[in-house]
């Protein structure tokens, strides 16, 4: 009888401390990305307004720096995707990877309010994952 409460205690705490390990990590990872992604934004927004205020702005250096963010933010992903596909439903994982990959695209191409809305999408994916994953009596039940 002892035995069987000692082993049913370990196997509760071992569920929860995998459950705190697994919501510290996503939550870490997740806000980096997320600061990251609203860095970029935040960049896209302040070009678009110099670019609208000064008629001759130079627009090649700035684009070739959005795409190097937008570039380096989809690696970053593809990195902690692979962690991510333990945890997360893959299809939550496609959703992010579409979104950013559109994301890059329309920075290359220049179409930034599509940009912008792709970043908002991630942001908002990566915050619902998140929170899906978290450990509380909600998500369990």
């Amino acid at each position: 009888m002892r035995k069987d409460i000692i082993i049913i205690i370990t196997v509760v705490m071992v569920i929860f401390g995998g459950g705190i390990y697994t919501k510290t990590y996503l939550q870490t990872s997740g806000d980096k990305i997320i600061e990251e992604l609203r860095e970029l934004e935040g960049e896209i927004e302040r070009i678009r307004e110099e670019s609208n205020a000064f008629e001759n702005y130079d627009m090649e250096l700035e684009k070739k720096r959005l795409k190097d963010m937008s570039n380096r933010i989809y690696d970053e992903w593809k990195e902690m995707m692979e962690r991510w596909s333990v945890i997360v439903l893959h299809t939550e994982i496609d959703m992010i990877g579409v979104s950013l990959i559109s994301m890059k695209s329309n920075i290359r191409t220049g179409n930034y309010d599509r940009a912008l809305e792709e970043i908002a999408r991630s942001i908002f994916l990566i915050e619902d994952i998140v929170e899906k994953e978290r450990v509380a009596l909600r998500n369990i039940l």
